[in-house]
């Protein structure tokens, strides 16, 4: 900033920018509470000169235009990309796996918005299969910095398509978060611990939520194949167990060589003692 450069100042959100003039910067202050006297240019004003937060002051006031227009784009974006945290997780947890962070971003809002970032346009159509042109010509959609400002309705098809094309990865992770999920409250219960809140009784109904969007954007062919995975894994526990159970029957009688086969049997890939 330089003394008597016109700048654009404005009080509060709901205010609208205003012409004044930067008279120069209060000495002796640290970043944090730096503050710049200046002087309002509006007739109306009458040359009312005040201290200010440096932070008010947005643009140089030839800028003002551009830069009121690139606030509305922005509004207009997180307008759109505002969605509940159900399905907000469920895309943010499958696009964070199988993205690179070079590729897509997210820029969580506040008060819940979920915009993002595309980075790399055409790596990430080769990933998810959908044309560049429809990665990028959503009406809110704009470039900024090099990068594709996109609403989150398009990352969730991005995650969709993801997710159809590797379902594995995304059960995977489901079936973990529901493990955590479910031992998190039988430890809850256990502890007979008050109830942790509405805030957090509201999160984990949206965690469950988010399976079911997950599960669904995987197809029920995908579903179901992961249960029979699961039912098999169980299927071979069970069978362990009762090797196991037989191992120590048999070596609790004396046959401790058998005993020790029937160990040797439960890890194939060990070499032998």
């Amino acid at each position: 900033m330089e003394p008597n450069e016109i700048w654009a100042y404005r009080e509060t959100g709901k205010h609208p920018l205003e012409p004044v003039r930067f008279l120069r910067h209060r000495r002796n202050t640290n970043k944090s509470n730096a503050h710049a006297q200046i002087r309002f240019e509006d007739a109306d004003a009458d040359g009312l000169e005040t201290w200010v937060p440096t932070g008010r002051l947005k643009c140089l006031w030839a800028d003002a235009e551009a830069f009121t227009a690139r606030e509305l784009r922005w509004a207009e974006l997180r307008r759109v990309s505002m969605v509940g945290e159900d399905v907000e997780h469920a895309a943010a947890v499958v696009l964070d796996a199988l993205t690179p962070l070079d590729v897509l971003g997210s820029s969580a809002g506040a008060g819940g918005t979920y915009e993002y970032a595309i980075k790399d346009v055409s790596t990430l159509s080769r990933l998810c299969g959908i044309p560049e042109i429809e990665l990028t010509s959503a009406p809110t959609a704009f470039e900024e910095d090099g990068n594709f400002m996109v609403p989150f309705q398009t990352a969730e098809r991005v995650a969709r398509a993801l997710a159809g094309k590797h379902p594995e990865a995304v059960l995977r992770v489901v079936v973990r978060e529901e493990r955590d999920l479910e031992e998190k409250q039988l430890e809850w219960r256990q502890r007979g611990s008050p109830p942790r809140g509405e805030q957090s009784e509201d999160w984990d109904e949206a965690l469950r939520r988010s399976f079911e969007i997950r599960r669904e954007w995987v197809g029920a062919e995908a579903n179901t194949f992961q249960a029979e995975v699961l039912a098999s894994h169980g299927e071979v526990q069970e069978l362990r167990d009762l090797v196991e159970y037989a191992a120590k029957f048999l070596q609790a009688n004396g046959h401790t060589t058998v005993a020790a086969k029937l160990r040797r049997s439960l890890k194939p890939n060990d070499k032998p003692e």
